[in-house]
């Protein structure tokens, strides 16, 4: 911690090494040689100086328990690993090469949440616990779910499968990937992809939450997905990228709802007598299109946020009715190759990349000329 010199100002300290200061010690002590850095949470001055012992009694911990642990303002998980000095590793440092090593006590020590905790959030921190990662075909895979023999056996095969259909189309260059996750399902959707580029150097990162790993097949659409996203960032053009917007936007037809419409929406969202959010779960298609738009209306023009529309919906939805908008426009796409690739430009070209290459399925002959005008282009993109 800084000392202070005699004008006020802070110095900085020369070690990275916080000592606790729970209690004075007179005697001298010989030197040992420190083999891990050790922050002190415990609340020390920088001052020298007896404090009184807590009369809190402190949890009881285990090794390899999860723990949750009280550091300056925040709540943080921690992984035990040696309950007999009250040390335990920051939980969402542990993939480093050298994880961050904090030091508890009763004061600091939350809750202790057991070696095999349920995935959620608890005392105000994501329980998300890292059960290990390993070297694949692909990239380095950490692993934040528990695996049943039959999921790590079918993970196994997709890979191998995934990475020699890639070689095939000589785009073995994706690989690896920066980083790979496997988390516990989320939502509706099965992955995500994400790309940064800083000053020439690339990190992107595939993360998996699909509710079954066991389908070695479904894993591998899974794959070849995200790997389409990665040769659309990597790889494509902005030329060519281009040519898939004009695609996507070709299929996109637009049109105005009526007064009508927009008036029966606002009626509904009234007579619901549900809130912004619990009514945007209960529509779908075009209705739930002008819906949005409406919102956005809100937004960009009263400045109203969905809670501001919760408020005169339940104290003067008189008022909501005035400033409701009257118009709205609503886009839909024709499916070129999935349901899902209406979503975005990058859905699509993801889409056609994955049931290509794992299903050898045909789609519409324009969508198979750019697709195999792009693979060739990005097979010799530096």
């Amino acid at each position: 911690m800084a000392k202070k010199d005699k004008d006020g100002k802070k110095k900085k300290s020369k070690s990275k090494e916080l000592v606790p200061t729970n209690s004075l010690d007179l005697k001298p002590k010989k030197k040992k040689k420190q083999k891990e850095e050790i922050i002190d949470v415990s609340g020390g001055s920088s001052e020298v100086a007896p404090k009184k012992k807590s009369k809190k009694t402190q949890l009881p911990v285990d090794k390899d328990d999860y723990i949750v642990v009280r550091i300056g303002k925040k709540n943080k998980l921690c992984f035990a690993h040696n309950p007999k000095r009250n040390t335990a590793y920051i939980e969402d440092t542990m993939n480093l090469d050298e994880p961050v090593t904090i030091e508890y006590d009763a004061n600091t020590l939350i809750a202790n949440l057991g070696a095999d905790p349920a995935p959620g959030k608890a005392y105000g921190v994501d329980v998300n616990p890292h059960h290990g990662d390993y070297a694949s075909p692909i990239g380095r895979v950490h692993v934040y779910r528990k695996l049943e023999d039959d999921e790590k056996k079918a993970i196994e095969i997709s890979i191998k499968k995934i990475v020699k259909k890639v070689e095939g189309q000589g785009l073995e260059k994706v690989f690896p990937i920066s980083r790979i996750e496997i988390h516990n399902s989320k939502g509706k959707w099965a992955g995500e992809y994400r790309y940064t580029n800083k000053g020439g150097e690339v990190h992107d990162v595939i993360k998996l939450h699909p509710k079954i790993l066991a389908d070695q097949v479904h894993n591998q659409y899974i794959w070849a997905h995200e790997l389409g996203h990665a040769i659309w960032c990597r790889f494509l053009s902005e030329k060519l990228r281009a040519e898939w917007l004009e695609l996507y936007n070709e299929s996109t037809k637009v049109s105005k709802a009526k007064k009508s419409q927009m008036e029966d929406l606002c009626t509904s969202l009234v007579s619901s007598q549900e809130s912004v959010r619990e009514f945007q779960r209960n529509i779908e298609g075009e209705e739930l299109a002008m819906f949005k738009e409406a919102l956005a209306y809100l937004k960009k023009i009263h400045k109203m946020s969905a809670e501001d529309v919760n408020i005169l919906l339940n104290q003067n939805a008189k008022v909501l009715a005035q400033i409701w908008p009257t118009t709205a426009s609503v886009s839909s796409n024709e499916s070129l190759v999935t349901e899902y690739a209406r979503v975005s430009v990058h859905e699509l070209f993801a889409e056609a990349y994955a049931w290509t290459t794992v299903g050898g399925k045909q789609f519409p002959k324009e969508v198979m000329k750019l697709l195999e005008k792009s693979l060739k282009a990005a097979k010799v993109a530096e």
